[in-house]
């Protein structure tokens, strides 16, 4: 998968105009890696590059507390 479209499930399930969010992907030993931040400027985030099958983990810089990782199949966000 060389592009995803993230639209997270936490306690609010929203991404928020304004806020600032940064997608990881888990690489084993070498652990957490970035994809980037960006500001969202719509209800969707689009991240491109992501490895297929990854373990991943959208962090809210700006007023994420409870954040979970998934992993996409089929199209679709899995909360592990």
């Amino acid at each position: 998968m060389s592009c995803i479209l993230l639209m997270p499930r936490n306690d609010d399930n929203f991404i928020h105009l304004g806020d600032l969010y940064e997608l990881f992907y888990h690489a084993g030993s070498k652990g957490w890696i970035s994809l980037g931040k960006q500001t969202a400027d719509s209800l969707e985030l689009h991240y491109d590059g992501v490895p297929e099958g990854a373990l991943l983990w959208l962090r809210n810089h700006t007023r994420g507390k409870e954040e979970r990782c998934f992993y996409m199949r089929d199209g679709k966000q899995i909360f592990i």
